[in-house]
């Protein structure tokens, strides 16, 4: 009996060890806590901060209602991040994520816009503290929630990885876009990185 349990054991061990390694959430921003002022706004579950520059003030950046696209578990629909204005056409927020454990890093979110709202967003990415940029996937933005995502191709490790977003397209002062549900996906070591 005692060796039977054994070879049952070796072999879930040895079915585990080929079976593929799934992404895990690392980080999500549901939004539904936001308060519309916060600048610096953390991850929701997991590590990470998500940070507005002085480029958006209290006229531009508030917290509507969302969406329950891309969730991570079915609750109510809750909040979204709003950002708005013809004027911010070109400014940016930021992510920063401690990703040490990743082999490949996935971004995933729920996004609209208004008809006259951002209709890019686009992302460049750091894994030297900020140092230096390089341009990663580009969104186009409808006036419908739709889930949009992409593999982050970092070809070395990190210990922390800045995700710049940068909004354009808006034409007018009431232009928005809104951002709901936004994940980071991890693969943990030992899965296959992604290439550049």
């Amino acid at each position: 009996m005692l060796i039977g349990l054994m070879v049952r054991v070796s072999l879930l061990i040895a079915l585990v060890g080929v079976m593929p390694v799934q992404a895990g959430t690392q980080a999500c921003w549901d939004f539904n806590q936001y308060d519309g002022d916060a600048r610096r706004i953390k991850a929701d579950s997991g590590e990470g901060d998500l940070v507005l520059g002085e480029d958006w003030n209290e006229r531009s950046v508030s917290n509507p209602s969302g969406t329950k696209l891309n969730m991570t578990e079915p609750e109510t629909a809750g909040m979204a991040l709003s950002l708005s204005g013809m004027a911010r056409n070109g400014k940016q927020f930021e992510l920063f994520l401690p990703v040490e454990a990743c082999g490949g890093t996935k971004v995933s979110a729920a996004v609209r816009r208004s008809g006259t709202g951002f209709s890019t967003l686009r992302m460049a990415i750091s894994v030297d503290g900020g140092k230096t940029f390089r341009e990663g996937p580009v969104w186009s933005i409808g006036e419908t929630w739709a889930v949009h995502s992409a593999d982050l191709p970092l070809a070395e490790p990190s210990s922390q990885l800045i995700l710049r977003f940068e909004v354009d397209g808006a034409s007018s002062s009431r232009g928005t876009i809104l951002l709901d549900n936004l994940k980071i996906a991890c693969q943990r070591e030992g899965s296959k990185k992604l290439e550049e």
